[in-house]
């Protein structure tokens, strides 16, 4: 494994580590591991490198090789450079897009309270449900209809086309 590599557990890892040490009826071809190997398989999780893994293997008591024990017992595998690099990508595509929800949430908020005077318990309650994007759109078009219901057709597509232009392109 090259330092940069992140490690990852296998769906046979998840399943060892599922049961319950010294689980009876365990199929007889899982490899038995110390308490210290669990303890360090648990640990694998994809975000951490893999000398930050050999660290808390000397802090077990394990050496240097227990990563290649668990490679070769199909416990751990790790990812190539492209691999990891989409993860990454997708990891902080996701962020970007939640973090985008959120901005968005709290101006179409601040904007119907301001458009609806204190006639906007309603929608406020609703967007707390509201966790992604199709849902946030669903929203929105609520909102509309209660600034039509209060002041009119024109506020309305006021504050659509105010919220829409404060959203960021994805």
């Amino acid at each position: 494994m090259q330092p940069q590599d992140r490690p990852q557990k296998t769906a046979a890892a998840r399943a060892y580590l599922s049961q319950q040490p010294g689980q009876h009826g365990a199929p007889v071809a899982q490899p038995i591991l110390t308490r210290a190997q669990r303890m360090l398989l648990i640990t694998v999780d994809g975000q951490r490198s893999e000398s930050e893994l050999l660290s808390l293997a000397r802090s077990l008591g394990l050496d240097a090789a227990v990563l290649r024990q668990l490679e070769t017992l199909g416990l751990i595998s790790r990812p190539n450079a492209s691999e990891q690099a989409q993860q990454r990508e997708r990891a902080a595509e996701q962020d970007r897009r939640t973090r985008m929800l959120a901005a968005a949430k709290l101006f179409a908020l601040e904007l119907a309270s301001r458009m609806l005077v204190g006639q906007d318990g309603r929608l406020r309650e609703q967007m707390r449900a509201v966790q992604s994007e199709s849902a946030f759109w669903d929203w929105l078009a609520q909102c509309e209809s209660s600034i039509t219901l209060v002041a009119d057709a024109e506020r309305a597509a006021l504050f659509r086309h105010r919220v829409a232009a404060n959203l960021p392109r994805p």
